[in-house]
């Protein structure tokens, strides 16, 4: 995916479902690229989502489904911040100090990264 100044921010009118709704986005994607082969090449354009109908449940599903979703975003939020420390904290100090020993990885550096001979 290329990003350029067609770059478009999707807002729903209701912000206390934006779990149910990120969900629909998330699934509506292989629509809205199928929708951008249409031309020459691959281009999302406003026009592109006034063709795209998407269905939506009732009212009472929809807050169902993100009441159900809230806690799981919640609680995924909370863990990727737990990873990002205990990455930095402790993987990285244990690394930079020595404890962590990675003589024996069989790590392959990119051409910029290799040491002169």
């Amino acid at each position: 995916m290329a990003i350029n100044q067609s770059c478009y921010a999707l807002v729903p009118k209701f912000s206390q479902k934006i779990y149910f709704f990120y969900l629909a986005m998330l699934n509506a994607i292989t629509v809205v690229k199928g929708v951008s082969k249409s031309g020459g090449f691959d281009n999302i354009i406003v026009d592109t989502f006034k063709i795209i109908s998407i269905c939506l449940p009732g009212e009472c599903l929809i807050r169902k489904s993100n009441d159900i979703a809230q806690p799981i975003f919640e609680k995924l939020e909370v863990l990727l911040s737990a990873n990002a420390t205990l990455t930095r904290d402790l993987l990285l100090m244990r690394l930079i100090s020595g404890k962590l020993s990675v003589e024996d990885l069989d790590i392959q550096f990119p051409p910029s990264m290799r040491e002169e001979a």
